[in-house]
């Protein structure tokens, strides 16, 4: 009877410390997916406020008004008929 109750003793603490370590193993899991999701939403939000600034600057700006490869183009006075 002694033998039986040791053996249920050490199973029930056994099971007992393994469910521990496997929660234990779980929060340390989500942490660390906590922490690389808070990492995406950073850089994407200056990915987006990059973005924003970028699309505020006028297209004028941006691309130059003359194209320097192609020779200069010569007007011909305009005339009203």
């Amino acid at each position: 009877m002694m033998s039986k109750l040791i053996i249920l003793a050490t199973l029930v603490v056994g099971w007992t410390i393994f469910m521990l370590y496997q929660s234990n193993q779980h929060k340390k899991r989500m942490r660390q997916i906590d922490k690389e999701w808070e990492e995406r939403i950073r850089r994407w939000r200056s990915h987006v406020s990059t973005v924003r600034r970028s699309a505020m600057v006028p297209y004028d700006e941006v691309r130059p008004k003359t194209d320097k490869l192609s020779p200069p183009k010569k007007m011909g006075k305009h005339t009203m008929r």
